[in-house]
C-alpha cells in the first residue's frame, strides 16, 4: 500500500510539474500563437471594415473590387471619392489592409488624394486561394478600375514585397503612374504559384525609394532602383540609418513618411 501510495505521489506531483510548464509556455508563446492564427484568418470581402479591423478611421469605406478572373478582392478606400488623384498601396507580404488604414487616413488628409487599398489574394479580406501569379494583374485592375470610375491621376506605393508587385505591373498599365514611392524594396518574390520578379521594370516614372541601411538584401535593391535615375525619369532616394522595415520604417522614421508623402504631392496639383 505505501509503495503505491508513492507512485501515485510521484504521478500527481509530474502531473502538476506538467501543468506547469504547459501554462509558463501557454503564457509565453500563447499571444504570439494568436497573432500568428489570427494573421492568417481570412474575411468575406464584403465584410464591414469594423469587423476586419482592430482601428478603423474616419471615412474609410468597404470597398469590392472584382479581378480579371472574377475573384472577389476585399478592398477599403480612404478619402475624397472625387479626387482626382488616387494612391494605391501593395503592402508587404505579411501584412493585410488593416495594417495600412491609419497611413492611408493620414495620406489622404495631407494631399486630398483618395486611398485604395485592397487584400491579397488568401490574406485578410481577401480569401481566394493564395498566389503570387495574379498579383501583378490584381494591381493593374484596381488601377484600371479607379481610372475607370474618373481617377486622372495615380501614384503607387509599394511595401517590401509589395514592390515586387509594382513594378512587375507597370508594363500591364494603359497609362504609367504619375509617381511611384518604393518603401523597403524586396524585387523577387516566390511561392508555390511562381515567381515575381519586378528587378527589370524598364522605363520608370518619377521614382521615390526609401530603405533601411541595416538590411544588405534591401539596400541592395534600393541601389538598383537608384541607379536607374534619368532612365527616363529621376529617382529621389532616402536611406534611413536603422533596421526598420516596411511600415515600420515610415510609422517610425518621420523624416520617410514625408518623403512618401513628397511622392504623392508632387501629382497632386497635374
Amino acid at each position: 500500500m505505501a509503495a503505491t501510495s508513492l507512485r501515485r505521489s510521484r504521478l500527481v506531483l509530474w502531473a502538476a510539474i506538467v501543468l506547469a510548464m504547459m501554462t509558463v509556455v501557454g503564457v509565453l508563446v500563447g499571444p504570439r500563437a494568436w497573432q500568428w492564427w489570427d494573421s492568417r484568418r481570412t474575411f468575406a470581402p464584403e465584410t464591414p471594415l469594423a469587423q476586419q479591423c482592430d482601428h478603423v478611421p474616419d471615412g474609410a469605406r468597404r470597398a469590392v473590387l472584382r479581378a480579371e478572373d472574377g475573384t472577389a478582392l476585399g478592398a477599403a478606400l480612404v478619402g475624397d471619392p472625387a479626387s482626382p488623384l488616387a494612391v494605391v498601396l501593395r503592402q508587404g507580404a505579411s501584412q493585410t489592409l488593416c495594417d495600412w488604414l491609419p497611413w492611408a487616413s493620414e495620406t489622404a488628409a495631407a494631399t486630398g488624394a483618395q486611398v485604395l487599398l485592397f487584400d491579397r489574394r488568401g490574406r485578410g479580406s481577401s480569401p481566394a486561394a493564395a498566389g503570387l501569379a495574379h498579383e501583378a494583374e490584381d494591381l493593374a485592375g484596381a488601377v484600371a478600375g479607379l481610372r475607370a470610375d474618373g481617377v486622372e491621376e495615380v501614384v503607387l506605393v509599394a511595401s517590401s514585397m509589395g514592390n515586387s508587385v509594382m513594378f512587375s505591373a507597370l508594363a500591364l498599365l494603359t497609362e504609367p503612374p504619375c509617381a511611384i514611392a518604393a518603401i523597403s524594396p524586396v524585387l523577387v518574390s516566390r511561392d508555390g504559384s511562381g515567381t515575381v520578379d519586378g528587378s527589370d521594370p524598364g522605363p520608370l516614372p518619377p521614382t521615390w525609394v526609401t530603405w533601411e541601411t541595416r538590411n544588405d538584401v534591401v539596400s541592395g535593391n534600393a541601389a538598383t532602383l537608384v541607379a536607374r535615375a534619368g532612365l527616363p525619369s529621376p529617382v529621389h532616394p532616402l536611406p534611413v540609418d536603422t533596421e526598420d522595415h516596411s511600415r515600420q520604417l515610415v510609422a517610425n522614421h518621420p523624416r520617410a513618411a514625408e518623403f512618401v508623402l513628397e511622392a504623392v504631392l508632387s501629382c497632386a496639383d497635374r
